[in-house]
């Protein structure tokens, strides 16, 4: 489909999603507080268009930093305040530097820079929606490119982190611009196409550091696009890898003018590191006294560094939380269960047929736009999966979320699979397995000829209804959860105590800006026991916290005589709780569970307000002695 006919047919269906989805976004940026990641995003962005040095927060590339930077700068000029800040990468003094500039200016002032700061990274994101429309077009057709539309736009995921100075959203719309220009030059290796292809390659690991295996994943798709699988000359083939030595270069120069090539070129055994990886111990560079040490390396220091940082976070390890159990290990099937509890059961449905029909070759696309699908998808999901330090940010997965959606896409197909012929590779399993088994043909050809009869021939137009309404149960349970987008869990678990998922997958202080209104609405919440876990200062919000709620685990033994026993268990009054703490095993608040809140804000943050009457039941069940009037605090009578 040329992109003529694009003009002429799909503009208002395009433009339309990317009107709602600014505007989704544009709200979003606005009634969320700024949550654990951005303070120090927002720090390491002013710091570095103040100094220009990129060493605050490095194991994040500054290509949105910049942005940030100069943009919240000019429009707003807030103060800051950088004692805090250390030259020591290991001190990741970009949380206390983020939290000393909310101090430094008013709270209208930060809500005002971070509304700006996550504006700017709208176009962006309004990029990728683009492009990923216009290449699942390519690929599958029209109605492929409206999938792919309602799935990134209303992805609870791209929403929820899409609104945020976080990079990992504008990481995955860069990815989807970068795999189209790689895709027009694989089709077409002109001298044209290069610069586009080498430059929005250079601008992958300028995002995120992720997107660093893009520097060895483009070679290898063109390895097995156009050298394996084709009958080159030699000639073009010498031409072509040219064209590739091309398109790295202006890569690693566009990564290196994004860092001002401040310190290129370093030998490898002059650095400094600190991880265990990288480090022996007799020094911090294993490769000072090795031959490699004297390899210049052409990056920048701050990006080299950046991945030894983050592989002292891996090396540390961090605690875990799956379903209610916490780990002092990551697990490496994590990102695959935050895919099923995060994405809604639209797509999780569409992502089941597109699996069933990518058995049959009437809705696979060409083996090349395959492979150029899947390579970014499987590199990016492993990368992330085998680092089981920790197992934390669903965020971590979001730049493969686009090429998911675009191969999810193909169930637009509007094919009838039965009346075509099994798969090449169906085919070849069935050879194989007529030499291999009797048992075996038999079972392969059981499964085939249950897909025969179990898909009929549908019409054109039933099959686009069905797919549409899937599409729009999807966006109705996104919606349903918005603008708490963050904190989203499909309707499979939405409702289990403890929810399956804790951290910034629920509670990262996305809903301080609900909470602090809501407390200035209701004085009477007074005095209130708080436990939340978040580096804001809670005082800036107003709350001045009378301790913390009282923790008892149903079952516990009791400890002393029955009169000392007043003092433990449930007790009456207002807590507020973050759901961090709240479902947190270990910190001992699971008697709050079966207590329903007062008010809930989001699925991050609950205010449980409980009488006498209501604490003497709890304690009753627990065999604990009741309370009395006298027995409270004068401010809980």
């Amino acid at each position: 489909m040329t992109l003529n006919r694009y003009k002429k047919i799909c503009p208002p269906v395009l433009l339309l999603g990317m009107v709602v989805q600014a505007l989704l976004l544009l709200y979003l940026n606005w009634v969320t507080s700024p949550n654990r990641t951005e303070l120090g995003h927002m720090a390491a962005s002013l710091w570095l268009y103040e100094t220009g040095k990129a060493d605050m927060f490095h194991v994040n590339p500054p290509l949105l930093r910049m942005i940030v930077g100069a943009g919240v700068t000019w429009a707003i000029a807030p103060q800051t305040d950088w004692t805090d800040y250390s030259s020591d990468p290991t001190k990741r003094t970009e949380w206390a530097t983020g939290v000393a500039f909310v101090r430094a200016n008013d709270w209208e002032t930060v809500r005002l820079c971070y509304f700006l700061a996550r504006t700017l990274c709208i176009p962006f994101i309004l990029l990728g929606t683009v492009f990923g429309y216009l290449l699942a077009c390519e690929l599958f057709g029209r109605l492929s490119g409206f999938i792919f539309l309602t799935l990134w736009i209303f992805s609870p995921l791209i929403l929820g982190w899409g609104a945020t100075i976080c990079p990992d959203v504008t990481a995955a719309a860069l990815g989807i611009v970068a795999v189209s220009q790689l895709r027009r030059w694989l089709l077409s290796p002109t001298w044209r196409r290069v610069l586009g292809t080498g430059f929005t390659l250079g601008l992958l690991p300028l995002a995120k550091l992720t997107w660093v295996v893009a520097l060895v994943g483009w070679p290898l798709l063109w390895l097995l696009a156009n050298v394996m699988h084709t009958r080159l000359s030699g000639r073009e083939r010498m031409k072509q890898g040219c064209m590739l030595l091309t398109i790295l270069f202006i890569a690693v120069a566009v990564i290196n003018a994004g860092f001002l090539a401040d310190g290129s070129f370093k030998r490898l055994g002059d650095y400094s590191f600190r991880s265990e990886l990288l480090t022996n111990g007799e020094s911090l560079n294993r490769f000072t006294s090795s031959q490699f040490g004297a390899i210049p390396i052409p990056f920048p220091e701050q990006f080299v560094l950046g991945f030894d940082t983050q592989q002292i976070d891996f090396e540390r390890g961090m605690t875990s939380y799956l379903f209610g159990k916490n780990s002092e290990q990551g697990w490496w099937y994590y990102y695959f269960v935050v895919l099923v509890l995060k994405e809604t059961p639209g797509t999780l449905i569409l992502l089941a047929v597109a699996l069933f029909l990518f058995l049959y070759s009437s809705f696979r696309a060409s083996w090349r736009d395959e492979l150029i699908l899947a390579m970014p998808l499987v590199c990016l999901f492993a990368v992330v999966s085998v680092q089981t330090g920790f197992s934390l940010h669903s965020r971590y997965i979001i730049p493969a979320l686009p090429f998911l959606y675009i191969w999810i896409s193909r169930v637009g197909i509007r094919r009838d699979p039965s009346s075509e012929n099994l798969s090449r590779e169906a085919v070849d399993v069935e050879e194989e397995s007529v030499t291999g088994s009797d048992l075996a043909h038999c079972g392969i050809h059981g499964i085939f000829g249950i897909q025969r009869l179990v898909i009929r021939p549908v019409s054109s137009r039933l099959w686009t209804g069905v797919i549409v309404t899937i599409c729009l149960a999807g966006v109705i349970s996104s919606l349903w959860s918005y603008p708490y987008s963050m904190s989203y869990l499909n309707e499979t678990v939405r409702t289990q105590v403890p929810p399956p998922l804790l951290g910034s997958n629920i509670d990262w202080g996305q809903d301080l800006y609900e909470l602090k209104t809501w407390l200035e609405d209701h004085p009477e919440a007074r005095p209130v026991r708080v436990a939340m876990s978040n580096i804001l200062p809670l005082e800036m919000l107003g709350i001045i916290s009378a301790g913390a709620p009282p923790q008892w685990t149903p079952g516990q033994e009791k400890i002393g005589t029955w009169s000392d026993q007043i003092h433990i268990g449930p007790q009456p009054g207002w807590f507020l709780l973050g759901a961090n703490d709240l479902f947190d095993p270990a910190r001992g608040y699971t008697w709050l569970w079966r207590v329903p809140p007062r008010k809930r804000i989001g699925f991050s943050t609950y205010i449980f307000y409980l009488t006498l009457e209501e604490i003497n039941q709890l304690r009753e069940q627990e065999d604990l002695p009741p309370l009395i009037e006298e027995d409270l605090d004068p401010g809980e009578r």
